[in-house]
């Protein structure tokens, strides 16, 4: 029953917010916004304390749900782990693997409730290179190639629908990465201005997967030039979904949208000083258009195409 309302504020919230876009402290969006928030409280507290579901692991799964963090998040990183092992109306093996660079938690205890996930059966690996917002996806697509990848981020509350709904859409369409937020790809025209997918729910391929809503990857969606770490590095290091959509299109993958619809509130106490999004988003610092840019001056020099290949 808790689980169901939080579903249902979550999911009615966004379509609240749409109605109400100028008025910043709205009633009826604050009690919805704080029963989402206390709503999930609470289940983050029974899924962890009371339920403890057991996590499959990489090997058996038919899915990797594939995160990252850093230490200023890594206490909170649990909430978004719960709500990832608990997705509901579906059946199929997902194994949940958390990535750490380990020059960053030299010195560092890791907290006690992710012990206690890895003793239920959540994957905690460490690796040597950072390569910051590409851990998430980076690593994985290394580990485990043959495997479907799920990418979450590690400061959103997500609700029972955000994974389970990315897999019911990929039984639908098998070869397409599937999506929760998208925007549409335009030419020649600033990211800031690329307008929002909605109700997307066939196939395309000019449009721009969020990561911050989870995207699921099928075994080799993306090109192999995905893993170039070196490029990564040179041309885009701090936009993951960048070089992910510019991957995927190298390989001609197109991608699907799902019906699902969330809040993706920030987790409390989630530091966002540093957070990427805020970096690649801001106008005056054009991030993500600069990288665009700087992923057109690679291909042109290795493949003779840009950024907007297969448009």
């Amino acid at each position: 029953m808790i689980a169901k309302l939080l579903d249902f504020l979550d999911g009615i919230y966004p379509s609240v917010n749409s109605l109400f876009p100028f008025v910043g402290l709205n009633l009826l969006r604050r009690v919805i916004l704080s029963g989402i928030y206390h709503t999930n409280n609470f289940l983050c507290w029974y899924y962890h304390n009371i339920k403890k579901k057991s996590i499959s692991s990489p090997e058996e799964a038919d899915y990797v749900v594939s995160l990252t963090t850093y230490p200023a998040r890594v206490g909170n990183v649990w909430r978004v782990i719960e709500m990832a092992a608990n997705q509901r109306g579906i059946q199929d093996k997902y194994a949940i693997c958390l990535y750490l660079i380990k020059s960053e938690f030299e010195g560092i205890d890791l907290p006690a409730k992710i012990k206690e996930l890895q003793a239920r059966g959540l994957t905690v690996k460490f690796n040597e290179e950072n390569l910051k917002c590409h851990n998430k996806y980076f690593y994985a697509f290394k580990d485990y190639p043959e495997k479907t990848i799920i990418t979450i981020d590690d400061d959103l509350q997500y609700n029972h629908h955000s994974i389970s709904g990315l897999i019911k859409k990929n039984k639908e369409y098998p070869e397409c990465i599937t999506y929760n937020l998208g925007s549409f790809v335009l030419k020649n025209r600033p990211f800031q201005s690329w307008p929002d997918a909605i109700a997307q729910c066939t196939p395309h391929i000019d449009i721009y997967p969020l990561g911050v809503g989870g995207v699921l990857y099928p075994p080799h969606s993306c090109h192999s030039l995905v893993l170039k770490n070196d490029v990564i590095k040179k041309t885009c290091l701090c936009a993951d979904d960048m070089w992910l959509n510019f991957s995927s299109r190298m390989n001609q993958t197109y991608v699907v949208q799902t019906k699902f619809k969330s809040t993706y509130m920030v987790l409390p106490d989630s530091t966002q000083e540093n957070a990427l999004w805020k970096i690649n988003t801001n106008i005056e610092i054009a991030g993500n258009d600069k990288q665009i840019s700087q992923i057109s001056d690679w291909a042109k020099e290795t493949f003779e195409c840009d950024f907007f290949v297969s448009l």
